[in-house]
């Protein structure tokens, strides 16, 4: 793909944001306290977000059952095929050309290195592409929206542990997947940075450990308490970016907050991060899994968010199932066509 293309940051002006709701009780160990979760959640988009919010339900029946659940929540219920909730890595990455007309971009997705490969997800990119009526690119890699991190001007930031993992596009060169994403997001620099957190299945998405808050101007996390378990991960990003230049050549300004420590459920250490925060119009919401540390982090982050709420919810058991708040969201920006 020759074409390029240039995604809008995050922070820009949103049409909607989408999700979908959690059902599968094979892949989601607490799934009653991670749907009280997910309500939750969605109030606070609906109530603070000042977008559209678009869920998606796998059938009738089911939304029928738990429409009650979500009372004073305004949204836009969807019935479409799907299997799980990550929409951040199965749906359409939002984009337009150098004349500003919008555009749905389509990877190929393979269940995260072929370790999740469940019915319907390689279908919801299109299905929402087509719901939201933008022409449909398809973009000839696999590759998950949480991967991948853009300041909106030209620099974006993923991992090696992920992007360039053999079981994502074993055919392709390094080469040849930095001129793919780079021409998809309209970048013209890429930073990589090695690794992720330990136990990630994603094999380290960037929307975990480094988030653009604004043009050069990175946020990762610093280890909090003696044992947490990504303590060397956390400084090797933090040495990586601390020598790093954006695409302008500026030296990248890195604001470190803390991470939740050590969290373990069912003795199995998880890769929680505040990183995983989702910005709407109207707010910022942070994922924050009963860590002593989140009301800290909250703080510093709401702090690079001026004219947004900044609002701390748990997450504790929606990340049992693979991720979190960004992890099941998609942003559809405001496009002036």
């Amino acid at each position: 793909m020759n074409r390029r293309f240039i995604q809008p940051p995050e922070w820009h002006r949103q049409k909607a944001v989408w999700t979908a709701w959690p059902y599968l009780e094979n892949e989601w160990p607490y799934i009653t306290q991670s749907q009280k979760e997910f309500i939750k959640f969605c109030e606070m988009i609906s109530r603070f977000g000042k977008q559209d919010l678009h869920i998606a339900f796998p059938s009738q029946s089911i939304f029928s059952e738990v429409q009650s659940s979500f009372d004073g929540v305004i949204f836009t219920p969807h019935i479409m095929k799907y299997a799980d909730s990550w929409f951040r890595d199965t749906g359409p990455i939002f984009v337009t050309d150098k004349d500003g007309y919008p555009f749905s971009l389509c990877f190929g997705f393979n269940g995260w290195g072929n370790k999740y490969v469940m019915p319907g997800d390689t279908e919801v990119a299109k299905t929402i592409a087509a719901k939201v009526g933008y022409p449909r690119v398809i973009i000839p890699m696999i590759l998950e929206g949480g991967s991948i991190d853009v300041d909106g001007k030209g620099t974006g930031l993923s991992t090696k542990q992920c992007l360039l993992n053999p079981n994502r596009n074993p055919e392709k060169t390094q080469e040849e997947i930095e001129r793919l994403v780079m021409n998809a997001y309209g970048l013209s620099k890429l930073i990589w940075i090695n690794e992720g957190l330990l136990n990630d299945h994603t094999d380290g998405h960037i929307d975990n450990i480094a988030r653009f808050v604004a043009p050069g101007k990175v946020m990762v996390m610093e280890p909090s308490g003696n044992d947490d378990p990504n303590a060397e991960v956390y400084q090797r990003i933090i040495t990586t970016l601390e020598n790093e230049t954006d695409a302008k050549g500026r030296k990248l300004e890195v604001i470190k907050i803390p991470s939740p420590g050590k969290i373990i459920i069912d003795d199995q250490i998880m890769p929680a991060s505040f990183l995983n925060f989702v910005i709407t119009n109207g707010a910022v919401i942070i994922p924050t899994y009963d860590s002593r540390y989140a009301e800290k982090a909250v703080k510093k982050i709401g702090n690079y968010f001026p004219g947004r709420v900044a609002i701390g919810i748990s997450s504790h058991y929606i990340l049992t199932g693979g991720g979190s708040f960004h992890c099941i969201t998609q942003q559809e920006p405001l496009f002036q066509i």
